[in-house]
């Protein structure tokens, strides 16, 4: 427990000497009990409350339960969706230790260079697809204000041969450059997972649910919406993008994270936005007060 006592002390200008007169506790014992960073095991508990006493302060002013978050554990959710995944937080104190899940979902994109190579290849294909568009006699808008994707999204709105035609021709684009380049993430969403959401992944995948049981044996499904702080966020998000989830992004595009929480001590959902590149870290965060149920679509759809 991190020991309060030297800034209590000094902001009621009460000096050691004093404080010795008025409890009766040697100044020797003072000096030790102020300065050090913990609170000394065998200190006795009567001094501490006569120093409460005589300062006018409660006892649980006298020091601070250091809180520690750390990512324990991953668990892919699919076996082709790498950045869909459940991971277990470990949260721990000098009085408790539990574990807490979360839902993470990692958006990822091409580099710039290999982004601009996509959108030159798309194109190449909107500019052939339109021109079979005309030769088939669609009705193509005249409006040179309309990009030519526009142009095509407008003649084959009501065709859904073409539109998924089109749609497979992106996927092919899009599934070329992937095998041969790799995506760099950019934004990061973590959920908590409630109660209820367990349950339905024990219906959905009980043999996940049950490793998860198993590696996690104090697991909590509230206490860290209540708990967790903005700068313990803040110190999770950069162990999502640097270390233990191995998420690399470039420094001249921002890495966004962003925390969808439960219920806080004030009933009321919360956001934590993040963005962080290798210079700066801005931070915003907002209340929500309605359900946020991504949790539940997503593994419904497992």
């Amino acid at each position: 427990m991190k020991n309060n006592l030297s800034k209590l002390i000094e902001s009621k200008n009460i000096t050691i000497t004093d404080l010795s007169k008025q409890t009766g506790i040697g100044r020797t014992t003072l000096s030790t009990l102020i300065n050090k960073d913990q609170i000394p095991n065998n200190t006795k508990i009567g001094n501490l409350l006569a120093i409460c006493k005589y300062a006018n302060i409660s006892f649980s002013d006298l020091f601070t339960i250091e809180q520690t978050y750390d990512f324990k554990k991953s668990y892919p959710l699919m076996q082709n969706g790498e950045n869909l995944k459940i991971v277990s937080i470990e949260s721990d104190n000098e009085i408790v230790n539990y574990q807490t899940l979360l839902l993470l979902r990692v958006h990822t994109r091409f580099s710039i260079d290999v982004e601009l190579k996509v959108d030159e290849a798309k194109q190449q294909i909107y500019d052939q697809f339109l021109a079979q568009l005309k030769s088939e006699n669609y009705q193509i808008p005249s409006d040179d204000g309309l990009t030519t994707l526009d142009k095509i999204n407008q003649a084959i709105s009501n065709d859904k041969a073409k539109m998924a035609e089109l749609n497979t021709i992106e996927d092919e684009i899009e599934s070329y450059f992937s095998e041969n380049n790799k995506k760099i993430a950019d934004k990061v969403y973590l959920n908590t997972f409630t109660q209820e959401n367990f349950s339905h992944l024990h219906i959905k995948n009980k043999a996940l649910a049950e490793q998860i049981e198993l590696d996690n044996t104090s697991l909590s499904f509230d206490r860290f919406n209540k708990e967790v702080t903005e700068t313990d966020l803040i110190s999770l998000s950069n162990l999502v993008s640097k270390t233990s989830l191995s998420i690399s992004n470039e420094e001249s595009r921002p890495l966004f994270v962003e925390w969808q929480l439960g219920e806080d001590i004030y009933h009321e959902k919360r956001t934590h936005r993040i963005f962080k590149s290798n210079k700066n870290t801005a931070y915003e965060n907002s209340r929500l007060m309605t359900d946020y149920d991504v949790i539940e679509k997503l593994i419904s759809m497992l």
